[in-house]
C-alpha cells in the first residue's frame, strides 16, 4: 500500500504556495518590531 502524504499550503490570492516551495523576498518593510538575542525594537529609516 502506497501512502501519500499531503503538504502544507497557502493560499495568497491565485497563488498557492506549498510546504518546500523556493520563495525570493522582493520588498523589505523596515518598519516592523524585531528581536535579535532578546532585544526588541524597530528600526525607522
Amino acid at each position: 500500500m502506497e501512502v501519500k502524504f499531503q503538504k502544507k499550503k497557502k493560499e495568497y490570492g491565485q497563488t498557492i504556495f506549498r510546504e518546500g516551495d523556493s520563495v525570493m523576498q522582493m520588498k523589505n518593510n523596515y518598519d516592523i518590531e524585531w528581536e535579535q538575542d532578546g532585544e526588541i525594537g524597530t528600526r525607522n529609516i
